[in-house]
């Protein structure tokens, strides 16, 4: 009997067990849309010819109207991912003359993982040095961080943020009468360095790039469009210079067949799509968010399922740093409710965490108190959930003045409110859930992988920056100076000819085939039961958090691993037997990706960071030392 058959019948029951997965996604606010003509050419002089905004919106589009926008299309850039990190690579990539094409699986652009941010994004403070704000990210990624990738966000972030936040795009932080910008102070930070706007930062961040995207003549924005795998080819003889060095065994793979990547096959996201479409450049760009879908509890929102690893994977990049995977600690707890993140800058103004007792527990596991990494703050949550038999922990900050918070917090205060939850009156119950993925695909300091034409930034790459935890407010401003590196990349490779020694090479290299169901067209093949599709994301999800979640156990690692590989191989043989489609393309890379997680996880028996391996003897001793803290 296959796994499918017997989880089938209990999907019903997970579901109704664990209702945090029954909730609606949660969707953010309505989008203006921007008019395209359906037919966009290109020219050659500079931009694209046509209309000033360039947002082609392909769900209300036929597939012959869509195949001919992107076929025509004869792009620099292939960016997959609208959020921080694929709209700085546009913007910067747009302003130094590259003709760029920005795609996204959503409808609504703004329905990505940078829009859910909400601490901020770390600027600098006005006695802070780059060394000050390196020692912050090394100590929260206990100490295995790439010190080279540390030193360039700490040395050029300051100005990223001044060139595409505060000039290009000019984002509407929170500022003082004076207009200086406002600064707070977050966990684990030495300094108040940290910018924001309310408690939303990711929106306004978001909204300013994608507006400022969306009026550039030299970028084209296409939502509603899938990737369904990365465009191939092998055999192409090899003209980059200066090749990353991380990923070396992969990248000589990759070096000794030629292989190289060169656009993405994309595909409408609609029921009636047909076959995807090969949308060819000279670079493409992973964008394409985190994972954080893959858990039973997350603060991401739905699209997040790791589709970026697995392309990435079976295009041939390397991955790495897979088992770090970061628990926010502090998302609100409702159930019958999608996870609601609840900001660490509530902890940095002074929120405090409290048991069932109402007893103030942070400083029995770490001297830090609610300021420690997050990991460590996750950690203490389960371990005092698990000593006093509760459900949840509670984060109080109803001390602080009520009007100061409610307009410091606005977007936390008024869903706690609509939900009869008053932050400025009562404690807010509160759980752990997997919130940002600190592994990736292998990029150097340019963003360049290990598959020549590839390159990622944001979420799904692993620069080596955070090493084994995420330091809080990084992860936008990571996407931001990766952005704008491999823009500045890209266009110093044009100036110096390049580009144009590959145009030839992009345009007709043959692609290698990507595996469906022995070339029969889309619409041949049967519709996947949705209740299918479910039940596999269930078991996934049910699988990785109990199994691989703030605290992991050998045998349990052990487990995953086997069960996940079972699963995935499962999933491929779905995949291949029925019509593509977003939820199918989502499924197959979702089970990759799992895999890959649990199993680095298996592989590594060090307990560093985000991974936390417990063995009974640890157990022992824990229990031992808060039974002595307790008396």
């Amino acid at each position: 009997m296959s796994f499918l058959s017997r989880t089938l019948s209990r999907t019903a029951t997970r579901t109704a067990t664990h209702t945090i997965l029954g909730a609606p996604a949660r969707t953010p606010r309505a989008h203006r849309p921007l008019a395209l003509p359906l037919s966009c050419s290109t020219s050659r002089a500079g931009g694209w010819a046509g209309s000033r905004a360039l947002h082609f919106q392909a769900a209300q589009a036929s597939d012959s109207e869509v195949s001919r926008v992107l076929r025509e299309q004869e792009t620099d850039v292939l960016i997959l991912g609208c959020g921080v990190a694929g709209c700085s690579t546009a913007l910067k990539a747009a302003e130094k003359g590259l003709r760029v094409v920005m795609v996204t699986s959503a409808t609504d652009p703004l329905d990505c993982n940078s829009f859910w941010a909400q601490g901020g994004i770390i600027y600098k403070a006005s006695d802070d040095t780059p060394a000050l704000l390196s020692e912050d990210i090394m100590v929260a990624g206990a100490g295995v961080n790439d010190r080279k990738a540390v030193s360039k966000l700490a040395m050029d972030g300051p100005g990223c943020v001044e060139d595409v936040l505060l000039r290009l795009a000019p984002v509407p932080f929170d500022r003082h009468p004076d207009g200086s910008l406002a600064l707070c102070l977050e966990a684990s930070h030495n300094r108040a360095r940290i910018i924001h706007w309310r408690d939303h930062t990711g929106r306004a961040i978001t909204e300013s790039l994608q507006e400022t995207v969306a009026a550039h003549p030299n970028i084209l924005l296409v939502s509603g469009v899938t990737a369904v795998d990365l465009a191939v080819a092998e055999g192409v003889e090899e003209h980059e210079d200066e090749p990353p060095q991380k990923g070396q065994e992969q990248q000589r793979l990759n070096h000794d067949h030629g292989r190289r990547c060169l656009g993405a096959h994309l595909m409408r996201v609609a029921p009636d799509a047909t076959d995807p479409v090969p949308v060819r450049a000279a670079a493409t760009v992973l964008a394409t968010g985190g994972l954080g879908d893959l858990y039973e509890h997350t603060s991401n929102p739905a699209s997040a399922r790791g589709d970026g690893f697995a392309m990435a994977l079976r295009a041939g990049a390397a991955l790495q740093n897979m088992e770090y995977v970061q628990f926010h600690p502090t998302t609100l707890h409702l159930p019958g409710e999608r996870s609601f993140l609840v900001t660490e800058a509530l902890r940095g103004e002074g929120a405090r965490l409290l048991n069932m007792q109402g007893e103030a527990f942070a400083r029995r596991y770490h001297p830090q108190g609610e300021l420690a990494p997050r990991d460590v703050v996750s950690r203490m949550i389960v371990s005092e959930m698990a000593r006093t038999g509760a459900e949840h922990m509670f984060l109080d900050i109803s001390h602080r003045d009520a009007a100061w918070l409610r307009g410091r917090f606005p977007a936390i205060d008024a869903h706690c409110r609509a939900r009869g939850l008053d932050m400025t009156k009562q404690a807010l119950p509160v759980v752990p859930a997997a919130h940002y993925f600190c592994g990736g695909v292998v990029t150097d300091l340019e963003g360049r992988t290990s598959l020549p034409g590839l390159f990622a930034a944001g979420e799904v790459a692993c620069t080596g920056l955070h090493g084994a935890n995420r330091l809080a407010s990084t992860s936008l401003l990571e996407g931001l100076v990766w952005g704008v590196a491999i823009a500045e990349l890209l266009a110093k490779k044009r100036k110096d000819g390049q580009d144009a020694l590959w145009r030839k090479v992009v345009n007709t290299a043959p692609l290698a085939p990507i595996p469906h169901s022995l070339g029969e067209s889309n619409q041949a093949l049967p519709v996947a039961p949705p209740a299918q599709v479910e039940a596999y994301m269930a078991e996934i999800r049910r699988t990785l958090w109990e199994d691989v979640g703030v605290v992991r156990r050998p045998e349990g690692l052990a487990y995953a691993s086997r069960h996940l590989r079972r699963v995935e191989a499962e999933v491929q043989a779905f995949y291949t037997s029925t019509r593509l489609s977003k939820d199918t393309v989502s499924l197959r890379n979702a089970a990759e990706t799992a895999r890959l997680i649990a199993r680095a996880a298996a592989r590594n028996t060090e307990s560093i960071g985000t991974h936390y391996v417990e063995t009974d003897t640890e157990e022992e001793e824990q229990e031992q030392m808060l039974h002595k803290a307790v008396l």
